[in-house]
């Protein structure tokens, strides 16, 4: 195999190397590590010469081994950078629990069962990629007697992106954790 010599352009990452961060271990957890090391996403950079390689930074090596439920599925090493911040206060924010509190009837009523595979008939209907998401935070928040704050923002966000049309007991979810839907 030949040995060719190609040009590596680096997409900024919002950390630096040897910076300080937070990241969120679970509820009331918040980690303070340092960035150590990048890993990033490489793909040939479509619109430049063969010799041009794009790197996109994804996650981020800390000094401090990170296990918590949101990347546990993911390398050890690495944190993807929307679980990190800068800021200690968003990260105070990011680790706050909002307990919410139901019977499973109420639970199944609100998301179904999805290990049943029972959704159909349930508040929140299936539709597509945006609900499986907010129906999976929903799960983690039933199993957890409620959500981290880092949840409720990314809950947040997808609920600002979808329509939904909320039943008595996802309206009772979402006023708990304070959070706004379209509904119109």
């Amino acid at each position: 195999m030949e040995r060719k010599t190609v040009k590596i352009d680096f997409e900024p990452c919002q950390f630096e190397l040897g910076q300080k961060v937070f990241v969120v271990g679970g509820p009331a957890d918040i980690i303070e590590s340092e960035v150590t090391a990048f890993q990033g996403l490489i793909f040939k950079d479509e619109g430049r010469d063969s010799d041009h390689i794009l790197c996109i930074p994804k996650a981020v090596r800390l000094c401090t081994w990170v296990l918590n439920d949101y990347f546990q599925d993911m390398n050890p090493d690495y944190v993807p950078l929307k679980y990190i911040t800068a800021d200690h206060e968003e990260a105070t924010r990011w680790a706050m629990k909002w307990p919410v509190h139901l019977t499973p009837d109420e639970w199944y009523h609100a998301i179904g069962d999805r290990d049943n595979i029972d959704i159909e008939d349930c508040e929140l209907g299936i539709c597509c990629a945006d609900i499986s998401a907010i129906r999976d935070i929903l799960i983690q928040c039933k199993e957890k007697d409620g959500i981290t704050g880092w949840e409720r923002e990314w809950l947040q966000g997808l609920l600002r992106s979808h329509t939904l049309e909320v039943g008595p007991v996802l309206r009772e979810i979402f006023l708990t954790l304070e959070l706004e839907w379209n509904d119109d």
